[in-house]
């Protein structure tokens, strides 16, 4: 029985020597992984783009509001004055007179309705084109550093739970995507109409 055991643990220390040599010459013929790390949420606060398009953005939005507001305040001038015409004693042949200006009402609700669409709409759209162009940008960016670093692996800090600051390449893509970005801006198109 002693002679067996024996027997056993010769086979399991070989087995072990064995596998920590696979390991080590498997070790050995693999290339370093460098990682780097983006603090997205830094990235984005530090970029003057992103502030210039919300900057763009405030202004495109109370410039619409304003224009919006005159022509609501003129609409509800218009509604009053066929209540008040609607209120009065009319003639028959008034009568078709005031469904006149009552369907003229209405076409002009529905026609800025549409309007106020279609400017929404065309925010949006300019707006989701310059984020696009930004994270593009970013992404960009960040593939440029690690080829030029030899960095296998780039992960946003929002995903791990720890990292050494070494890893960080924050400052790196923001300096660089920063001289990409900072012309990008809302270009809102299609106002009239």
């Amino acid at each position: 029985m002693y002679k067996v055991i024996k027997t056993y643990l010769i086979i399991i220390t070989c087995l072990f020597y064995a596998a920590q040599n696979a390991v080590a010459t498997s070790l050995e013929s693999c290339e370093e992984v460098k990682i780097g790390v983006v603090d997205f949420k830094e990235l984005w606060i530090g970029l003057s783009a992103v502030k210039n398009i919300k900057t763009d953005l405030e202004l495109t939005l109370k410039k619409a509001h304003q224009e919006f507001s005159e022509i609501e305040s003129e609409l509800r001038q218009e509604n009053a004055d066929l209540l008040k015409l609607a209120n009065e004693k009319i003639k028959n042949s008034d009568a078709s007179k005031l469904d006149k200006k009552r369907d003229s009402f209405e076409r002009k609700i529905i026609t800025v309705q549409k309007k106020a669409e279609k400017r929404q709409k065309s925010v949006n759209t300019a707006h989701a084109k310059a984020i696009k162009e930004i994270k593009d940008t970013i992404n960009q960016v960040i593939e440029k550093i690690a080829e030029e670093n030899k960095i296998s692996i780039v992960i946003y800090k929002e995903n791990i739970l720890y990292h050494s600051k070494s890893l960080d390449i924050t400052p790196m893509v923001l300096e660089k995507a920063e001289n990409k970005t900072k012309n990008i801006r809302l270009h809102v198109g299609g106002n009239d109409g």
